[in-house]
Parts: C-alpha cells; structure tokens; sequence
C-alpha cells in the first residue's frame, strides 16, 4: 500500500483500542467498587474461594495445599481437582513481590487477571472472525466481544478472579487454532493440496509444518483448558462430534479424511499428555482415550472404504462395529464410567435439585423464573440474540447462524473449518439455553456471528460497490479522453447513492449492533452487584480481629494440612446462609457452617437452624453444627428467605405468601408474612435482636382463589386490624364461610407476640444501615454469640 496506512497496522491500531475499551469497561467504570476504603473487594463469591487457595500457595511458594479446615466446619475439605489457574496467578502474584508479596500485591494481581485475560481474549475472537471470513468481520468480532455484557462482562470484571475467565481465554484459543489447523491440513492455505499419511512418511516439510504447528497448538491450549476447568471435557465432545460429521460429510463426497485424522488424532494426544499427570479421574482419561481414536478411526476407515472399492453400505457397518466394540470394552472394564460421563454430560445440559433452583447462574436461560422470558437473553446480548426486550424476535448473532448453516449446505460442505464454528456455536447454545452461566462462553460465538452478518448488510448495502469503483484494473489508464471528461463531469452531481446508503448502514448496524450493548455494558460495570457489601467488609473483619482464633493461632489460615488433620478443642464454626461461607473463611479467617460448595447436608443443617421455632430445636442444630456465632444480613430476611424454605423441604406459603390487592381498577401482588414467619430463629435474631415482643396489631385479611393458566392467585377482598392475635383468632373462628389469613405486612413488625430467644447475645452491629418500608433503618449484617 503506497499511499495511507498499511493494512496490517491499521488492524493493529483497532485492536489495541479494542483491548483499551475493553480495559475501560472492565477496569476504569468498577475501580473505586472493588478498591475502597483500604479493602480490595472481590466481585463474586467464587473469587474468595479461588484466592484462599493462593493466600495458601504464595505464602508457601511452590508448595500447595492438600487440605483446608477453614473450607468449612466441622470436617474441612480436600483441594481436589485441577488448579492450573490458581498456580498461574500465583506464580505472577510471587515474582510481582519479588518472593514475598504482601496480602495487597496478593489482592491486587487477583483482581486484575480476570480484567486483562478478557482483553487479551480479544486478540483469538479476531484472528478466528478473519480465519473464517475476513479481516473486518474479525475487527468487528474483535469489538463486540469488547462491550458485550452479561455473563461474559461479570465473569470477566475487575475483581472476578474465578475460573471462567480462564476457561473463555484458553478454549478461545484453542478453537482458533483447530479452524487454522484444519484450514492449513486441508490445503486451503496458499493452494497447497490436503495432508494425508505420505506427507508425514516422506517429512514433506512444505505440506506438513502448518498443520503440525497449529494442532500441536490447538492440542496446547485445549490441555491448559482441561488442566484449569475438568469440565473442559465438553470441548473434547465438540472435537470429537465435529470430526465424526466432517469425516462423514467427507466420506459421501468421496473426499479424503486423512489430514482431519492425523491433524485430530495430534490435537487430541497432546491435550492428554498435559492432562494425565494432574489428572486422578479414571473415567475423564478413558473419554479422552476414546476421543483421541475417533478422528483416526473413521478417517482411515473411510480410506479403507475406498481403497478396496467396497461398496459405500460398509462404511456405517464398520463404524457402528468398531462403536459397539469400543463401548462393550469399556462396559466391561469400567461399567461405571458410562454412567459416570451420561451423569456429567446431564449435570451440564439437564441441571436439577434444590441446588439448580437456588443458584442463579444454574437457571434455564429462557426461563430463570419457570416461565418464558427474553430478559436474561437481552440482559446477556442485547440485539445479537434478540431483535427486542419484549419479543423473541432472532437477533443478529442467531440469524446469522440461520444463514452460515444454509451456506455450508449449499457448498456441499467444501468449508470444513466453517462446519467446526457451527457444532461449536450449537453445542455451546444448547448449554446456555439449559444453564444460563454458560453465556459467557456464548458470547464469543454471538460476536463472530453478529460481525459476520454486520458486515454483510455493510457491504451488500453499498460498500462492495464503493471498493469495486476505487479499484483500477490493468490497462484503465488508457481510457479515452472524452470518456475521462464524461465520467468527471457524471461524479460531479453529488454522492452517489450507494455511497449514502454505506454511510447510513454503518450507522445503522453501529447503533443496533454495538450502541445496546455499549450502554448495558457501562451500566453493568459502574457498580460490582456480586462483591461484599461495605457492611460485609466490616464485619467480617472485626469478627476476625475480635474473635477467638479457632486454631489458637493467627498464622493458621496460612498453613499446609493434610488429611490427617483434627481439630483442637478451640475450634468452633460461624453459621450464615451459604452464600457468605467463603466470604467468612477469607476475610474472618473463621470457618463457616456451609459455603457456596453446595454441600446439600450442610445446607440443609443451616437451613433447619434458620427456621427453627422453639428453643429445643434451635439448640440441637446449634450443637450438631459446633458453632459459637451466628451472622445474619438484611437480604435473607428480606429476599433470600425463600431459599432457606426451599433447602428445608417446607412449603414456603406457610410462612408468607403473595396477594393481589385492587388499587384504581388494577391488581397489585404484595407478599405478606404469616405468623411462623417471625417465629423463625433467623427473624427473631435479625429483625428483633432476639428479644421479647408483645403481642402486636395483627391484620386478618379476606380473599378468594382465581386461577388463571394454571396459576392461582389469592384476591383480596378485605382487611381488618385487629389489637392481639387472639382477637384475630377468635375472629377467623367465628366465620362460617371465606378464606382467612392472619399476616404481617412488615418484616420488622411483628404482629404476634414472641419470645425471648435464650443464648444467643448480639455481639456485633454493622455500622452501615439499611432501610427499609415505613422508614425502618436496620444495621446490614448482625453477628450473635451462641453460649450454652
């Protein structure tokens, strides 16, 4: 390019100022939620189980820890699994301290990561927009994935030191480079003629170093990404599905597979040599085992096929022989690995349980509340999923799918990398669709997606005819004159129109496309949802400084256990709902009673204790679970209560329950709580610091049941105060007809009398304050000694 900049630097420039928003978005909006007031907040409550592990490991440098009493209490926990992701930021954390890092270096490095490994993500989305289509679709790509929000921006924001930063960036990199490999092993590279098993006999340097370098790469990363998440066994299934089409596909054309099974089978093998010395799971090596054949198997098989000129009826024979065969031998010498892979492979696409329907990011993407809904889909990608908020109308990144699906039919399948994208794209949006936090992995498909159909509407609209009017081909100069003056004397009226409609398409795709996401990613950003509230923060730490140590040691949190491990007479555990068990261990340097592991039988033990109505049962819970405080924060009792209902088996309308009250001609839900509700350990503690409360001005309300779709819905008809609940009660019992409820209509305000609550002492009242309705201000987070 003589004149202007070259291209590859100006792809340079967009590029670095797509990292730099990127950057911006995830850094600059939330810094002063995530540095503040001396702390440095973590943005989920992952991010301080993930960091507990490093305090450990940087402390220890390079020794790891095997077991953690502080997991939770009693009992602890093994490290099990893979920690590749902890190792690496550990490892920055320590050289950055030069060998000994102080907590806030530890801190510091633990926020970034999540911030800088997105950007950096940015650099594959590109390269894979321009391996598939070109260099613009992968600029565009390069932006989207700059400004998408949703899963993808919350996992990847300042402070969000969890595993799926690390699972986007390193499978991102190793799709890329199988869509190179299989481009460069299929000869689509500067016109060289498909890999097959000579090549590699002869060392046919010319054909064979492409895709020799790229699967060893493709092979690189996809180790890395099974050595940091084990469910990156999905990525292998998408391998191994891809490969079974394509050879298929292959195989009807009478096309050669060779180059997809060596390039497959290399792929494979070198993923498993980086996974099997941290790998301790039989049944994960004998799915990869079986991953790492298939390529070859039905490459060579189809090769066989043809060589021998059978007819194309033994193909499927042979594969469903070698398939049965393979599958009895693992039935045979490890039955339960069969079962064990369909019940991971469930756990991803079918989640259930209590479990599944109290966390959130486990919820179905179109419906997180057990009915249709596009609100999480706009949430997470704006106009690239769906066209509206309100209707499911396909967006861009769907429509597209539609249409490259349709070109690979229509090209009789010539794409083969193409084909990768699309099981790729498919596999991962069934996942999403069945749990809504695999979005973040969905967003770098969506991005390509919506940058391919972005571009096209751009160029078909117009561009393509602006570039082809610029372009000068060979022997143009010698245009006659008169020609010359005619065609200067036609460009002088004005723009002509399909430079216009250029412009305006640009602006157009920029608004629909970008703009949406841009401004839900800014509103996303300015505040951490997920992070430790201030209250929080300060509880937490003066339980650490004011409490006895459990170990008796303040350097304990540091150490290395193992298994063999007891507890002293001193330890004892914190209980709070499990959502802030990893929040207690990190910040308190204390054991929690349950944590976010989702141990269903330590759940349920809090669960129990929390909704417990008289001393005996309290008391026994207590004692099962060895704790000596009991913390409590203003959303349980206002939000999450349900949730405790739920892992307690009990029917939740016992304890509150939403009406309809009329108001000008419409009908408005409002939850009011009945009187077991306030009987509950949790309220009694929170909203009334376990102390006595006389009988209070209980409302009985009237209404009748409407059910409409299935649903019914409790109108009420009419309300009366009345001065005690006896009155209340004699009042219900004196009705001969109609449906009655005695309820409360605040948290905070007891309509019923209750009893002091023994052993428990508030120890601790957060100086931060919540309010609430009819102007009642609460301290956020309460801590209670328990004394026998």
């Amino acid at each position: 390019m003589k004149n202007g900049i070259r291209p590859q630097l100006l792809t340079v420039i967009f590029i670095a100022v797509c990292v730099l928003i990127s950057l911006i978005i995830r850094v600059g909006l939330p810094y002063n939620s995530i540095f503040k007031d001396g702390w440095i907040n973590l943005a989920s409550n992952d991010a301080y189980h993930f960091m507990r592990y490093i305090d450990i490991l940087v402390h220890n440098f390079p020794d790891a820890p095997a077991f953690d009493p502080f997991f939770m209490y009693p009992g602890g926990n093994t490290f099990g699994g893979i920690h590749f992701f902890e190792w690496m930021v550990a490892a920055i954390a320590w050289i950055i301290g030069l060998g000994s890092p102080t907590q806030h270096t530890i801190d510091a490095v633990g926020a970034y990561i999540p911030a800088v490994l997105a950007a950096l993500t940015i650099i594959p989305v590109f390269f894979i927009g321009k391996t598939l289509f070109n260099r613009w679709v992968g600029i565009m790509a390069a932006f989207l994935i700059a400004v998408l929000p949703g899963e993808f921006l919350g996992r990847t924001i300042l402070g969000g030191m969890d595993h799926p930063v690390a699972e986007i960036f390193f499978s991102t990199l190793a799709v890329l480079f199988m869509i190179l490999t299989i481009k460069a092993a299929g000869g689509k590279d500067d016109g060289q003629e498909p890999m097959t098993l000579n090549h590699l006999i002869k060392g046919d340097r010319k054909v064979i170093t492409r895709p020799l370098v790229f699967s060893a790469l493709a092979g690189l990363f996809l180790g890395i990404y099974l050595i940091t998440w084990l469910g990156a066994l999905l990525f292998v299934f998408i391998s191994a599905i891809y490969f079974i089409i394509q050879i298929v596909v292959n195989h009807i054309k009478q096309k050669p597979s060779e180059h997809l099974g060596i390039v497959g089978f290399i792929t494979i093998l070198v993923a498993l040599i980086i996974f099997l010395p941290f790998n301790s799971n039989a049944n994960l090596t004998l799915a990869m085992i079986a991953a790492l054949f298939v390529p070859v198997v039905m490459a060579f098989s189809s090769r066989f096929v043809f060589k021998w000129k059978l007819s194309p009826f033994y193909y499927p024979v042979i594969l469903i022989v070698i398939a049965g065969a393979v599958f009895g031998i693992i039935y045979a010498v490890a039955p339960a690995t069969v079962s064990t892979l369909w019940g991971y492979f469930q756990s991803v696409f079918s989640p259930g349980g209590s479990t599944a329907a109290t966390t959130m990011e486990m919820q179905p993407f179109l419906s997180p509340q057990g009915s249709f809904s596009t609100g999480v889909a706009w949430g997470n990608f704006t106009t690239s999923f769906f066209m509206t908020e309100s209707l499911a109308i396909p967006g861009f990144g769907l429509i597209s799918f539609v249409i490259l699906l349709w070109l690979y039919i229509k090209h009789r399948g010539k794409e083969e990398n193409l084909l990768l994208f699309l099981i790729w794209t498919l596999i991962i949006l069934i996942a999403t669709l069945s749990q809504r936090r695999f979005a973040y992995y969905l967003a770098i498909n969506i991005a390509v997606l919506s940058a391919y159909i972005s571009s096209q509407i751009i160029w078909l609209g117009g561009l393509r005819r602006v570039f082809t009017e610029t372009e000068t081909s060979p022997g143009t100069e010698k245009i006659e004159n008169s020609k010359v003056k005619t065609k200067k004397k036609k460009q002088n009226y004005g723009l002509p129109i399909f430079r216009v409609t250029s412009v305006l398409l640009i602006i157009v795709v920029f608004i629909l496309v970008y703009m949406f996401n841009i401004f839900k990613s800014v509103e996303t950003a300015k505040t951490a949802p997920y992070a430790p509230s201030d209250g929080w923060e300060e509880s937490l730490t003066w339980m650490r400084d004011n409490t006895p140590e459990p170990l008796g040691d303040k350097e304990a949190y540091y150490k290395i256990y193992d298994s063999s491990f007891k507890y002293p007479e001193s330890a004892y555990g914190v209980t709070a709902w499990w959502d802030y068990g990893y929040w207690i261990t990190r910040t308190a340097h204390r054991m929690p009673s349950a944590n976010p592991s989702q141990d269903p039988v330590a759940i349920k033990k809090v669960a129990n204790l929390f909704i417990s109505q008289d001393t005996a049962t309290t008391q026994k819970a207590m004692k099962e679970l060895d704790s000596s405080y009991v913390v409590l924060d203003f959303s349980l009792i206002t939000s999450k209560f349900w949730a405790v209902f739920d892992w307690a088996k009990q029917d939740q309308n016992k304890y509150f329950g939403i009406y309809y009250i009329s108001r000008e001609g419409s009908y408005y839900p409002v939850q009011l709580m009945k009187p077991d509700f306030y009987r509950t350990l949790a309220v009694r503690l929170y909203a009334f610091d376990g102390q006595a409360v006389a009988d209070g001005k209980p409302l009985v309300i009237t209404y009748e049941e409407r059910t409409s779709e299935g649903n019914i819905y409790k109108i009420v008809s009419k309300y009366e105060e009345f001065s005690s609940l006896n009155a209340a009660q004699n009042f219900i019992a004196s009705q001969t007809s109609g449906k009655y409820d005695i309820v409360g209509v605040s948290e905070f305000i007891s309509p019923v009398p209750l009893e002091a609550v023994p052993n428990f002492k508030l120890a601790y009242s957060s100086q931060y304050l919540q309010t609430y309705t009819q102007n009642i201000t609460v301290p956020d987070i309460k801590i209670f000694e328990y004394v026998e």
